[in-house]
């Protein structure tokens, strides 16, 4: 099946997805005030690495019969993989700075 796609012709079907999901993001979630709070939140959002889940999500429509312009309409859905997945990496890859370190039984120093 051969899916008609109306994207810029300098950049590949999946790339373009995932400038539309960035995009998106971006107009959805600004830096309002106060700063020291949401700058945070929207770079950890940018951060996480790559997924090709949300643009799974958009091609999955269109792979159904959806047109580009309905599967634009998913982008809150796409969206919403990706800052799940944002999430999941951040919990998974940034220290626990509210707690103290575990220490390790066989730690030298301790005995």
């Amino acid at each position: 099946m051969m899916v008609a796609m109306a994207h810029n012709s300098h950049s590949s079907y999946w790339a373009s997805i995932e400038e539309e999901i960035e995009a998106h993001l971006k107009q959805t979630i600004p830096v309002w005030p106060p700063t020291a709070v949401y700058e945070p939140m929207n770079y950890l959002v940018f951060a996480a690495p790559k997924t090709k889940a949300t643009a799974l999500c958009i091609a999955s429509c269109e792979l159904v019969g959806g047109l580009w312009a309905q599967a634009l309409e998913g982008l809150d859905v796409a969206s919403a993989l990706h800052l799940m997945h944002s999430a999941a990496y951040t919990h998974k890859n940034l220290p626990l700075t509210d707690r103290p370190a575990q220490v390790q039984a066989h730690d030298p120093s301790r005995l």
